[in-house]
């Protein structure tokens, strides 16, 4: 079977903020960190866009950023930071603070169901949920000389640039097993262990309404709606062709393009009685 999602034109011309983003990177006793980097996720369909670092710690991030955007910093000794702003249009997100932590790590093991240790599972993403909430989507750093952590041949993973005194949501992904996130880790942990299944590959396609004119580079999320209510990612093809590889489930599904969003949530019931759907 195979699911359709059909894109609409959202036109955005009135709405957005023109607002430049701006504010200062300190540590937790409030001096300025000038080695550092700052990015900005403008919503799950955008790609990062990294800014400038002055000496003195201030930054700045030039776009036209609106609704949900995540603003988040890493510098040497010193663990991912950020926050996450809802702006709204004629805000100006200005004058903010990123607070960075000393760094510390996480260590861990991925196996599958049956125990068997995993190699190449990738982490793909971290959520701080505590003592702040940003998401840090690792997966588009790459772009950035960011390398994602990855398991070994013995299935066992090191990460080394997240905040002291945290607590973490983790995602993986590996091409022969659906993402698997895991919630509540804290700084530091050194035995976490992820289990990986084999899932459901569920292959679609995103095509204009209308025309059924298929989409190329459409970012497709598939939003689990039991908890912990994680999302999992594709891109379509040049024939606007989509798969992930999911858990049994039911999940919400919408799509994003340059100028173009799917009308509401698609609900698909993946339900494992087949390995492909």
């Amino acid at each position: 079977m195979k699911q359709q999602i059909v894109c609409a034109v959202m036109l955005l011309c009135c709405a957005t903020a023109f607002a430049d983003i701006s504010g200062v990177i300190v540590d937790s006793a409030g001096n300025s960190v000038a080695d550092a980097r700052v990015f900005v996720e403008p919503g799950i369909e955008g790609a990062t866009v990294e800014g400038q670092v002055a000496g003195d710690g201030r930054f700045s991030i030039h776009g036209d950023f609106y609704g949900g955007v995540g603003v988040f910093a890493i510098a040497p000794r010193y663990g991912f930071g950020g926050v996450h702003l809802n702006i709204a249009a004629g805000d100006d997100p200005g004058n903010i603070t990123i607070t960075l932590a000393p760094v510390a790590s996480v260590r861990g093991t991925v196996t599958d169901s049956k125990g068997a240790v995993i190699a190449g599972a990738r982490l793909v993403s971290i959520a701080v949920i505590a003592p702040v909430k940003v998401g840090i989507p690792l997966s588009k750093l790459t772009e950035h000389g960011i390398s994602l952590p990855e398991s070994d041949a013995s299935g066992q993973f090191s990460i080394g640039f997240v905040p002291q005194n945290a607590t973490l949501a983790l995602k993986f992904d590996h091409p022969l097993y659906a993402q698997e996130a895991v919630m509540d880790v804290p700084a530091g942990a050194e035995a976490v262990r992820i289990t990986m299944h084999r899932g459901v590959t569920v292959r679609g396609q995103v095509t204009i309404r209308g025309t059924e004119s298929p989409v190329s580079r459409a970012v497709v999320t598939a939003r689990n709606a039991q908890p912990p209510h994680d999302t999992a990612f594709s891109v379509t093809d040049g024939s606007g062709v989509f798969d992930l590889r999911l858990k049994p489930g039911v999940y919400l599904f919408q799509s994003f393009a340059a100028g173009r969003i799917s009308p509401g949530l698609q609900r698909v019931d993946v339900t494992g009685e087949l390995p492909e759907q």
